[in-house]
């Protein structure tokens, strides 16, 4: 009885001492500066949709054709609006913003009577009208309301003048707007089909020539869509399904601008071992009494080479979205300086360093740390700070903040910038050449909007967590 009695005491004193503990590292794990994406809902409904169909006289051209990506797209547009919207709205805008009523637009986008001049301007005039995409954007921006979803269809043939001073803060403006209020742009190019005189090239620039051309067969439309990033990719995934193989996927591209860059970020027991690069003297290890799954455990033998962390940003961040830059990682250090006593008492907080996990390379979208490295150790950061020296035959415990702080100036693989997409006035000449012109031909100023894009992106993107790692550290002597 009495060693029963004895058992059972242990037992419990023991269970209460491990509680006691893990109550303590709760303690101090929490507060982490992020939480699963995962665990987030996913909309993938707007509450409407708002969808403004540009009826230029260039866009008729599209639908010349008896088979053209456009008609395809813009008419599965239609039906699909409904799978990503409770309610919908659609409007024309060329010389003015025009509703059309939900009743009537089934099929007509593609039937020459919605590109007709308005009665109210001269037929030989109507070549001479360009739309301003601006006019939509500023009517999305004064009009904006939560849950809802803008769809713009256009070709965003842009003059030059609609992308330079104050035009084109009203391009801008509404976009930037639309980042900073947590919506998301996305960008479809697709290139189709077409048959029909192109009017207004650089008009009223003294380097062109030419201001019209009747040689294209094929030329892009974009479709621009402002709204909630799930909405959007809940979009471009029906239309991967059911659209785009048959008009051909090498005829499609698509950009994604958020600032929801992460869409599952590794966190606790999330990251793969395959993350971490043992070096000597580093091993997997228990440091914690009671075994935990948000905290990665280590044993460092003195004398010991780095340990290396990598994350794959192809497998955490938004499909789409513009590249990230300047890494850099911030740990929360905590000593345990007793096995009792209050959570203070047991482990004592030594503060936030920026020099304790370092920033090693990015490569093909692979982004390395590493921990304990000494040749960093002796070197101080843009402050004159120097790393933190650990005490050997002690266990720490380490919240790592890795984080990204700008987008990547790298362009090469913007499709809008490329040749084969955009033009300018100065190459207008060779482009509309009656003899040896474009074929497939290119988006005037596209390589202007896509450096838009790019720079709001960039001027509305903040500092961003990219993952979070607990580590439990022994350093043995």
């Amino acid at each position: 009885m009495k060693f029963f009695l004895f058992y059972l005491f242990s037992f419990l004193f023991l269970n209460f001492t491990v509680n006691a503990a893990d109550s303590c590292i709760d303690k101090v794990l929490e507060n982490s500066k992020i939480t699963n994406n995962e665990n987030k809902d996913s909309i993938i409904k707007a509450n409407k949709a708002n969808l403004f169909f540009d009826t230029s006289v260039n866009m008729e051209g599209f639908i010349n054709p008896s088979s053209s990506a456009y008609k395809l797209f813009v008419s599965e547009l239609i039906k699909k609006t409904p799978l990503i919207s409770n309610d919908q709205s659609f409007h024309t805008y060329f010389a003015n913003i025009n509703t059309v009523d939900v009743n009537d637009i089934g099929g007509v986008t593609t039937n020459k009577k919605f590109y007709q001049c308005p009665g109210k301007i001269e037929s030989s005039k109507c070549s001479k009208i360009k739309t301003k995409l601006s006019s939509v954007l500023t009517a999305y921006d004064k009009l904006y309301k939560e849950d809802q979803l803008t769809i713009i269809i256009t070709d965003l043939f842009l003059n030059v003048d609609e992308l330079v001073g104050k035009n084109r803060k009203k391009i801008s403006t509404p976009l930037s707007n639309a980042i900073k209020r947590g919506e998301s742009i996305g960008i479809f190019g697709i290139e189709s089909a077409y048959q029909a005189k192109i009017f207004g090239i650089c008009t009223g620039n003294d380097e062109a020539e030419r201001t019209t051309y009747d040689g294209a067969t094929s030329r892009p439309f974009f479709v621009l869509l402002i709204g909630d990033k799930d909405v959007i990719l809940n979009f471009k995934q029906i239309m991967d399904d059911q659209v785009i193989p048959v008009i051909g996927s090498e005829k499609v591209e698509f950009n994604l601008y958020t600032n929801d860059i992460i869409i599952s970020p590794y966190l606790a027991s999330s990251w793969p071992s395959s993350n971490f690069k043992l070096g000597n003297g580093v091993m997997r290890g228990d440091v914690l009494e009671n075994e935990r799954g948000d905290i990665v455990q280590f044993l460092v033998k003195n004398n010991n080479d780095p340990l290396g962390i990598t994350i794959d940003l192809n497998k955490i961040k938004t499909p789409y979205t513009l590249p990230i830059s300047d890494f850099s990682a911030s740990t929360q250090t905590f000593i345990q300086m007793n096995d009792g006593g209050s959570c203070a008492d047991q482990w004592y907080d030594t503060g936030n360093s920026n020099n304790v996990v370092y920033f090693n390379k990015e490569k093909e979208n692979i982004v390395s740390f590493d921990l304990f490295n000494k040749k960093r150790q002796l070197q101080a950061d843009d402050e004159g700070n120097f790393a933190i020296q650990f005490s050997r035959n002690f266990n720490y415990i380490m919240k790592i903040n890795f984080e990204a702080s700008t987008i990547a100036e790298n362009s090469q693989n913007r499709w809008m910038e490329q040749p084969d997409w955009t033009f300018s006035c100065e190459e207008a000449d060779k482009i509309t050449d009656p003899k040896t012109g474009r074929v497939k031909f290119p988006v005037l100023n596209l390589k202007s909007f896509s450096e838009l894009l790019n720079q709001i992106q960039k001027e509305n993107f903040d500092t961003t967590t990219i993952s979070q790692l607990n580590l439990a550290i022994h350093l043995s002597k």
